[in-house]
């Protein structure tokens, strides 16, 4: 058997973050670890796949930090920590790493990972409170982006601290192979589309304003927007108000993403700032052309005139134009997409990232054997 580690997030589905940590939890049993996966809200289809690829799972009925049964649920987490000999708890999130890498540290847990997978600054003020427990406690600070480096050096974090881990992609799983229109979008023109969890920095309510005036200039333009999330109502909100009734629609998170990526003609990131965005690169490697906010993470990802299009952040009639340009141009989408596509293949692989989270984990686990 492996090294026992854990991984941990609030859910097992939803934002990139849950995605993520799945992946990398499948793959890290394929480099000396046994792997556990601990979550707050339960998802039975996820943890059927986690265990179907030997991944161990376990459910912290958490529902509040202020709830009467966070003993009980802090106490169970220990008991599962020093029953399994956990060497390694690694926290994807801000919940976790509030909650669970504590508990982890009194458990007597000999490596305690937190992680930054976005601006701190676009947090809760309650959430930035609770980060200095975190970050005390914590062997070390795992980031997505080269950009967060920075960013919590800037925060009072020591940059020995940090280490930067890409995030990866399953390649097989989202490549163009067998790019077709969905049922529900046949006979539009083009189709634009966003991927994301439906929270405030993400600005799908700007990105549903952009595409009505798209629309206006360009009839037969269909929207996709799957997610789910605190600004959903204002999504539907400005739909409304644009009458976009039939050419927008709407999904929750899905597992059969990839299918609906490859439905897009031309993916926009609309967001205020980004690590390193899941599903901007999993909508490169499906074949979508991609435009993103010319914002901190994206910039990482796309090459601007290149592999997609950076837009400047809030400039609606910037966006508008090179998505148009994009939309009446089929050879530079085909080339910006092919090139996108190609390029997460042979520089995003889930294998080279999980290679490079194991080698951090190595690294700490020896320091402090």
């Amino acid at each position: 058997m492996g090294v026992p580690i854990l991984l941990a997030s609030q859910s097992l589905d939803g934002g990139g973050s849950e995605r993520q940590m799945r992946q990398f939890a499948t793959a890290l049993i394929d480099l000396a670890f046994e792997v556990h996966v601990a979550f707050f809200r339960p998802d039975e289809l996820r943890e059927r796949e986690l265990r179907a690829c030997g991944v161990q799972t376990v459910h912290i009925p958490l529902t509040s930090f202020g709830s009467p049964s966070t003993l009980k649920v802090a106490s169970q987490l220990w008991s599962y920590l020093k029953t399994h000999a956990i060497q390694l708890v690694h926290a994807f999130d801000a919940p976790t790493c509030t909650f669970v890498l504590p508990i982890a540290r009194l458990a007597g847990t000999r490596v305690v990972l937190a992680s930054q997978r976005g601006n701190r600054r676009l947090d809760s003020a309650t959430t930035n409170r609770l980060r200095w427990l975190s970050d005390a406690v914590s062997h070390g600070i795992v980031v997505n982006a080269e950009a967060l480096t920075a960013h919590l050096v800037s925060e009072g974090v020591p940059k020995a601290k940090i280490r930067f881990c890409p995030n990866g992609l399953d390649t097989k799983r989202f490549s163009p192979d067998g790019r077709r229109r969905l049922p529900e979008l046949a006979g539009a023109s083009v189709v634009i589309g966003c991927v994301a969890t439906h929270r405030p920095e993400k600005q799908l309510p700007f990105l549903v304003d952009s595409f009505a005036e798209m629309r206006r200039q360009r009839p037969g333009l269909r929207l996709v927007l799957v997610g789910s999330g605190s600004e959903t109502s204002k999504i539907q909100e400005r739909i409304a108000a644009h009458q976009l009734g039939s050419d927008c629609l709407m999904s929750p998170h899905t597992p059969d993403t990839a299918e609906i990526l490859r439905s897009i003609d031309v993916f926009l990131l609309t967001s205020a700032s980004e690590g390193q965005s899941n599903s901007l690169m999993e909508a490169m490697a499906t074949g979508c052309a991609v435009i993103g906010s010319n914002v901190e993470g994206t910039r990482d990802l796309i090459r601007d005139g290149v592999n997609g299009y950076l837009f400047e952040y809030l400039n609606q009639a910037d966006l508008v134009k090179k998505t148009l340009a994009l939309m009446d141009d089929a050879t530079l989408r085909n080339k910006i997409s092919a090139d996108a596509s190609e390029w997460v293949r042979t520089t995003m692989s889930l294998e080279g990232s999980a290679m490079r989270m194991a080698a951090i984990y190595d690294e700490y686990l020896n320091r402090h054997s």
